[in-house]
């Protein structure tokens, strides 16, 4: 049986196993990278918060996040989630800083907050209420005021201390309601854009530590697709595309794996694969691999990238007898036993699936100079949008 034949290729469950951990590893070292720029984030606010600390009480200390076991791999699901519970609290704190540093900020005006304080609170109602501690601290309404102003103005972002400075100013100038309520708005709008901003910040780091798994251009380019997204909707409805985008660039590269492997156990028996044997096979084309001892014959390859399966036959690229075509296939088919065999010690299970005895059929003729181009697609295969 030694005339074409058909494989399917199958990663063997300890390679197959072997790329996933490397893959979870990737998303690990990114999420505890993500973990690092929540310590650089505190150190930059001026808060007494020890992300460090905190993630060690949730089971992550420093040694763990540094050198992760195959367990911790098989859970970097739950680490994302630690993060993603010391970033709150993170937010808490700071939130409640800055509403300090505002309260600190505008104190000096308390007394005369008066009208002009119960219009901002009101205006302000929807958009920040202090807790009931804080309201139950004085029967004082100018305090309540300062306290429910104070907690807006500190959830306004990097637009605090300039909201801080107007509010000080307008109610030295003994304002009108419009005037409060056109200041409360200018509030409420900064308090919506800081919270659209950490909003998308957070689904950001989940994006990109998902992406992670890959790497290379496909990486970059979806990462930009991400960057490029104008709201937290916008980004959020870009999920099934980035989902959808790491599978296929780890189907691809699984293939490409396969081929390069499969490339080189050929070289070993003689065969001569060019440099563009990947790319051509990957785009579902025909190739032609010569080998260094047969003249006027080649191996024909023919790879399918959506199911796995390689298919070989021995072509004649000169003129040849029917007797020395039957040579050459039952010679390829003396290499066919050692190509299955070292792939799998490699890794790969190449199951024949398809084979034709030696001349069977009639002996293929190809131009060697034409047939890798011949049917190489102009737009090279597309990954989804």
């Amino acid at each position: 049986m030694s005339g074409p034949k058909g494989y399917d290729a199958v990663l063997q469950a300890r390679l197959r196993r072997e790329r996933e951990l490397a893959a979870r590893r990737r998303t690990w070292l990114e999420v505890a990278r993500q973990c690092e720029g929540l310590t650089r984030r505190a150190g930059r606010a001026g808060v007494r918060f020890d992300v460090t600390a905190e993630l060690a009480r949730a089971g992550y200390p420093a040694s763990r996040l540094a050198n992760p076991t195959d367990g911790d791999l098989d859970q970097v699901a739950q680490l994302a989630s630690a993060r993603r519970d010391v970033a709150a609290r993170l937010d808490r704190v700071m939130d409640e800083v800055n509403a300090s540093l505002a309260e600190a900020a505008i104190a000096k005006v308390q007394d005369t907050l008066g009208a002009a304080g119960d219009f901002v609170v009101t205006a302000l109602s929807r958009t920040v209420t202090a807790s009931t501690d804080a309201e139950g601290t004085s029967n004082c309404a100018s305090e309540r005021q300062l306290t429910l102003i104070s907690a807006a103005l500190g959830r306004c972002g990097p637009d605090r201390e300039m909201l801080c400075a107007e509010f000080t100013d307008l109610l030295q100038r003994q304002p009108d309601q419009q005037t409060c309520l056109r200041f409360a708005a200018k509030v409420a709008s900064a308090v919506r854009t800081e919270h659209e901003r950490a909003a998308r910040a957070r689904l950001r780091d989940e994006f990109v530590s998902m992406i992670a798994r890959i790497d290379g251009p496909e990486a970059d380019t979806i990462a930009a697709r991400i960057d490029a997204a104008p709201s937290v909707s916008a980004l959020e409805a870009l999920r099934p595309m980035v989902t959808a985008r790491i599978e296929e660039v780890e189907r691809i590269d699984e293939c490409r794996f396969i081929l390069g492997q499969a490339a080189e156990v050929w070289r070993s028996l003689g065969y001569d694969i060019g440099p563009e044997f990947e790319e051509i096979a990957l785009d579902g084309d025909t190739t032609i691999v010569p080998h260094r001892t047969w003249v006027g014959h080649a191996l024909q390859v023919r790879f399918d990238p959506d199911t796995g399966s390689l298919a070989t036959n021995v072509v004649a690229t000169k003129d040849s007898t029917p007797v020395r075509d039957r040579e050459i296939e039952n010679e390829h088919c003396s290499h066919a036993d050692a190509f299955t065999t070292e792939l799998a010690a490699r890794g790969i299970s190449m199951h024949l699936v398809r084979q034709t005895p030696a001349g069977e059929l009639p002996m293929q003729h190809v131009d060697v100079g034409t047939i890798t181009r011949r049917h190489r697609r102009t737009v090279h295969r597309s990954l989804p949008q």
